[in-house]
């Protein structure tokens, strides 16, 4: 994955940025993200495969880019409808008055500014909030529009899997990656402190006051930053039922420690807001205890605490304790006193270091008293806030794409004529309403819908099945894709997801196909059959009735395996010997996943069938047959 980050942060492209993670972060963050989910979610991979035909996962306009790009594209400034996004990329998990999002403007006053990026990051075309520019903010922010929300990306999924042209699906398809890949960068901001924390930054006022220490240090370092370990949320296992989990599930909503205490020690896992405002500092926004007016201070939050979430007391008793050393930016070496998080939630070293002063006068300088500018500090955040930022948005990815199905062609009416699916629920939660549409490609890759069922006030639980059928003039040659479009999830009898309730989905493509896979035994001693070592036995393996006669050119037979004793063929396929001769029990000759040559292949009345042989080897036990043969049989009717 380092390989993959170092070619995303060498991407130069040309933006305007006020505030927000850096878009190389965020595009290294996205695609290692996307690389956990490949590995670990079985949901993204099949969806990929679904659509891999009018857009692969990689390459320079594949899946993945179209997420990265998108990554990036969320911090671009007034390109679209979404003007100045950033103003959206805030979510404060304990403001109750404000909005959740952005209402700090120089110098920390209280002025709302934006919409929460939850609300931005999940509503269709969602509003951005009217802002004037009032005070010191930089420009009207006004009349804006997000494009791509996760209600959008929903609707972009839906044309890319259902439109009749292969250049609209591709269209649709790679809007739909983008809109998850501007989700997913919302999904990231939160575990920025400043945006959890309210705090805004703006480059544009410089150093020494608003540009964000946190963010510069990313930008810098970001081919060398900890993306972790490969790994996936279990959003399942966590308890989480909805997209606003990710964000915020109200567990810390008071600023109760101990259920941040309680997150690392294997209880209930937090929205990524609510674990990064109660375990982490922002550059202004510092120490509850600096803040004694408190709930009036905006800078002021409960956590983390100095006296009760570091080593501070223990500091103070002896200072030399927390000694170590830094570098200034010239590249001088000092020396200062570290603050370790050693309580209420995750615990590193050094969350803050006493500045000069601070040291000096540790009760005269208030919020001076202590700095997260120092990379000592700022390299433990990220070290800490990475790794769950990539971990979260695997999840994301897997929650987005949780919509799965079996589709499997059970039978065929003659009379009709007709097939008939049999579609498995394998998503882990229930469908309610919508609808079940099955659509068919031509040789030029034009979708044409070709059955339809209604759903509404129907549900199919997880791993109930049900039929639908579908007309016998279907073209046989190509491909089919069945679409679920309705709610995923239920909690009692209501969508469990009010951002996704009736437009969730789950895509399969499958073949119109009969298949049967039988598995034959048979393996008789030489003696029973009245024959001498060294003999071959010849006879034929049959599938089961296919309901219709297969004809030339429209079917296939695919040994899955087959093991003889001692040697055998089947058609013109012959085994494998392991060793030396026929005879090693524990290393049988097999053939193993290997199509039988058409040629070999006879249809007998409304079934298929292939010669079988066995040949004893005469220097080994006195049986011949086969141990087991185990054959997929498919058929299907040609055009």
């Amino acid at each position: 994955m380092k390989i993959q980050c170092i070619l995303i942060c060498s991407v130069g492209l040309f933006v305007i940025n006020l505030f927000g993670q850096e878009q190389v972060v965020h595009q290294a963050i996205t695609a290692n993200a996307e690389g956990s989910a490949y590995a670990n979610s079985s949901a993204y991979f099949d969806f990929l495969n679904t659509v891999s035909s009018d857009l692969p996962r990689p390459g320079k306009n594949g899946a993945v880019q179209s997420m990265v790009q998108g990554s990036y594209h969320e911090d671009d400034y007034k390109l679209d409808a979404g003007g100045i996004r950033s103003y959206n990329h805030f979510y404060d998990p304990l403001d109750t008055t404000f909005g959740k999002g952005l209402s700090d403007v120089p110098t920390d006053t209280r002025d709302i500014a934006g919409t929460n990026s939850f609300a931005w990051a999940s509503i269709s075309n969602c509003a951005g909030f009217n802002y004037s520019g009032r005070l010191y903010l930089f420009g009207r922010n006004e009349h804006t529009t997000n494009v791509y929300s996760w209600q959008n990306a929903r609707y972009f999924e839906w044309c890319g899997l259902t439109a009749s042209n292969q250049l609209q699906r591709q269209t649709n398809l790679d809007a739909m990656f983008r809109s998850v890949g501007q989700v997913m960068h919302l999904l990231e901001d939160t575990t920025s402190p400043q945006h959890v924390r309210n705090e805004q930054h703006l480059d544009t006022l410089g150093k020494a006051f608003w540009e964000s220490s946190i963010e510069d240090y990313g930008k810098t370092y970001c081919t060398n930053l900890n993306y972790g370990d490969g790994s996936m949320l279990d959003w399942r296992g966590g308890g989480f039922t909805k997209l606003e989990d990710f964000w915020n599930r109200y567990l810390y909503a008071p600023g109760n420690a101990t259920v941040l205490q309680n997150a690392e020690n294997g209880g209930a896992q937090l929205g990524l807001a609510e674990w990064c405002n109660g375990n982490f500092l922002g550059d202004r926004h510092k120490f509850a205890e600096y803040y004694p007016s408190k709930t009036s201070d905006i800078r002021y939050y409960p956590f983390p605490s100095r006296d009760s979430s570091t080593d501070y007391l223990q500091k103070r008793a002896n200072p030399a304790s927390g000694v170590g050393t830094f570098f200034f930016k010239n590249g001088d070496q000092g020396r200062g006193i570290y603050l370790n998080k050693t309580g209420d939630g995750v615990q590193f070293n050094a969350i803050s270091r006493f500045t000069y002063l601070g040291a000096k006068f540790p009760n005269a300088l208030g919020s001076w008293s202590t700095t997260i500018r120092d990379d000592n500090v700022l390299s433990n955040y990220h070290n800490v806030f990475i790794p769950k930022a990539v971990k979260y948005n695997a999840g994301l990815l897997d929650y987005f794409f949780r919509g799965t199905m079996d589709v499997s062609v059970i039978g065929y009416d003659t009379n009709l004529p007709q097939y008939t699916n049999l579609i498995v629920n394998t998503s882990g939660q229930d469908f309610s309403g919508g609808m079940f549409s099955i659509y068919q490609d031509d040789n030029s890759g034009n979708r044409t819908l070709v059955a339809q069922t209604n759903f509404s006030n129907q549900t199919l639980s997880d791993g109930e099945s049900m039929t639908m059928t579908f007309p016998s003039s279907t073209p046989q040659s190509t491909n089919l894709v069945l679409v679920y479009q309705g709610t995923i999830g239920l909690t009692g009898d209501s969508p469990s997801d009010p951002v996704d309730a009736n437009i969730g989905i789950a895509a399969e493509r499958f073949m119109p196909w009969i298949e049967q896979t039988k598995t034959y035994h048979y393996q008789p001693y030489l003696s029973d059959l009245g024959l001498q070592p060294g003999a071959t036995i010849t006879t034929n393996l049959e599938s089961d009735d296919f309901g219709f006669t297969p004809t030339a050119g429209n079917y296939e037979v695919k040994v899955i395996l087959a093991s003889f004793d001692d040697t055998g063929t089947i058609g013109d396929l012959s085994c494998h010997q392991i060793d030396g001769h026929a005879c090693n029990n524990t290393m049988p000759d097999e053939i193993t996943d290997t199509n039988v040559p058409v040629g070999n292949v006879t249809v007998v009345g409304n079934r298929l069938s292939v010669p079988v042989t066995a040949t004893d080897d005469p220097i080994c036990k006195t049986q011949i047959g086969w141990r087991n043969i185990t054959i997929t049989w498919r058929a299907w009717l040609g055009q």
